[in-house]
């Protein structure tokens, strides 16, 4: 969890400890990365100026899923690179390159989209809440609206 309302750029001490941290983890005993934040980097159609000062460390790295919340509405991203949708080196079509999501459906009140373009694979005017399961081969995440309980998408994505 990194604190996205202080400065994140290149000489800052979150910066600093955020890549200690990442170079950190040995991918053997950790196969899945998730760095959770208040602020999105990516929400709607834009990526945030400020924050993104740290996806060069999220795309090093390799960090698998990245959640946020602030925006009220769940919105999913293609694996992103540099505000670009990335499928490389995967004959298979599974996704590789960090999945940005926000998680922020739980909300007291709901955001608006504008319309999105085609890097969004999922999104959801509605109040939810979404899960995540791992193992060391696999992660699968659900999104479900609150009413009714019904899972209204998920995705799978593997080592």
């Amino acid at each position: 969890m990194w604190d996205t309302e202080l400065t994140c750029d290149a000489t800052s001490a979150q910066y600093k400890w955020l890549e200690a941290t990442l170079k950190g983890i040995d991918r053997g005993k950790t196969p899945w990365v998730i760095l959770f934040g208040h602020r999105p980097i990516y929400t709607g159609n834009s990526r945030d100026s400020h924050l993104s000062s740290i996806e060069p460390l999220i795309i090093q790295y390799n960090v698998s899923f990245s959640a946020y919340g602030h925006v009220h509405n769940a919105q999913l991203w293609c694996p992103i690179k540099n505000g670009d949708c990335v499928r490389e080196g995967s004959p298979d079509g599974q996704w590789v390159g960090p999945i940005h999501s926000v998680i922020g459906n739980a909300g007291q009140s709901l955001s608006r989209f504008p319309k999105l373009d085609n890097r969004t694979v999922f999104s959801l005017e509605g109040h939810g809440y979404t899960t995540l399961t791992a193992n060391s081969t696999s992660l699968h995440v659900e999104y479900y609206a609150d009413h009714g309980q019904n899972k209204v998408f998920e995705f799978t994505t593997h080592l």
